[in-house]
Formats: structure tokens, C-alpha cells, sequence
């Protein structure tokens, strides 16, 4: 004789009769599908929230920054630095004879070069970005400039790095003896003249 099945187990109402046990994993589905709807769904929506403020932050941070411009043609100055002319030697080949710009800026420190043959236009660009958004106003006292290249600095062997950023370069700017500009060195052999 088989041995005597247990009743099943009944619990109170819930609509149209009884519930027994083996009927109730059934209603656990019925919720568990919409709560794992409502919590993906908010998992995204915090996502998107999150990547929304960084973008909003990285905008304000871009508006804040001094916008830059290649310069008008210079006529041959005395005061001007010993610009490098000619195509970079970057793989774009960029031309920036004339340097760059802070736009709508005027007065010392407001323009940029190629100081060698090594320097890319993009990291003199790059220099004077970065020395007007860590200096301000430009001098003649010694000053160190982290500074993006178009490779991170830790991947470029005998380069001076930034210690607190690896990845850029670190320039040592200063005035140059009696000369009217400031003369940044560092990087890998880079020389940048602001003016």
C-alpha cells in the first residue's frame, strides 16, 4: 500500500476560491516578471541620468577654456620668437607657420609656436591652452605646464611626464633671458615660444 499522500495545504482566499500550494509559485511569477521589468528599467534611467551630468560637466568645463586660433599672416618683427615654419612631423603634416592665438586675447602670452622641428602644431597649441587655463595671466617666472600631445606622455620613451598625470607632458616655462616671450622646453625635446 502507498503511503498516505499530506493534503494539500490550502490559503485564504484570493479572489475566486482557494489557493492551494501547488498553485501558488504561479502567483510569484505573476509579480516577478513586472518587479525585474520596473527595476531594469530603473537601473537605465539612472544610467542615462549619470552619463547626462558627466556630459553637462565636460560642457561647462570645454565653455570655460580659452578658445584658440591660428593667427593672422606676422610680418618679420624684432620681438617675435624663432618660429619653426613648415609642415610638422606629425602624420597630418600640419602647417601653423603664423602660430596660434587665444581668440579674442591680446597682450603677452596670448600666442603660440613651434620653438623645434619636433614640436607639432597641436602640442603648441596644446602648450599655450594649457598654460592660460594653470597660469592666467602670463610672466616671466618659472612655471610648470601639464600639457596633452597627440600620444599619452607615459607612452613616449625619455619624456618628461606630468607626476600627477601620466599621460601628459610637463613643460617648464619661463622667460627667455632678454627676449620678449616665454620659452616653454620639456616633453620629448619640445620647445614651445609664447608670446
Amino acid at each position: 500500500m502507498p503511503p498516505p499522500q499530506p493534503a494539500p495545504q490550502v490559503f485564504p482566499p484570493t479572489g475566486a476560491g482557494p489557493v492551494t500550494y501547488a498553485e501558488r509559485p504561479r502567483d510569484r511569477a505573476r509579480w516577478l516578471v513586472p518587479t525585474v521589468i520596473a527595476v531594469s528599467a530603473a537601473l537605465v534611467l539612472g544610467a542615462i541620468g549619470v552619463v547626462i551630468g558627466l556630459l553637462a560637466k565636460l560642457n561647462s568645463q570645454r565653455a570655460a577654456a580659452p578658445t584658440i586660433v591660428p593667427t593672422a599672416p606676422m610680418s618679420p618683427t624684432a620681438g617675435l620668437p624663432p618660429l619653426v615654419t613648415g609642415p610638422d612631423q606629425s602624420i597630418s603634416h600640419t602647417t601653423c607657420d603664423q602660430g596660434y592665438q587665444v581668440a579674442n586675447g591680446t597682450g603677452f602670452g596670448t600666442h603660440a609656436g613651434r620653438g623645434s622641428a619636433g614640436t607639432s602644431c597641436l602640442f603648441a597649441n596644446s602648450v599655450l591652452l594649457a598654460y592660460r587655463n594653470a597660469c592666467g595671466n602670463a610672466g616671466t617666472a618659472q612655471r610648470s605646464v601639464s600639457a596633452q600631445g597627440a600620444v599619452p606622455s607615459n607612452t613616449v620613451a625619455g619624456a618628461s611626464c606630468d607626476p600627477k598625470n601620466t599621460a601628459n607632458f610637463l613643460m617648464q616655462c619661463a622667460g627667455d633671458g632678454s627676449n620678449p616671450w616665454i620659452k616653454c622646453t620639456g616633453g620629448k625635446e619640445a620647445v614651445v615660444y609664447l608670446w
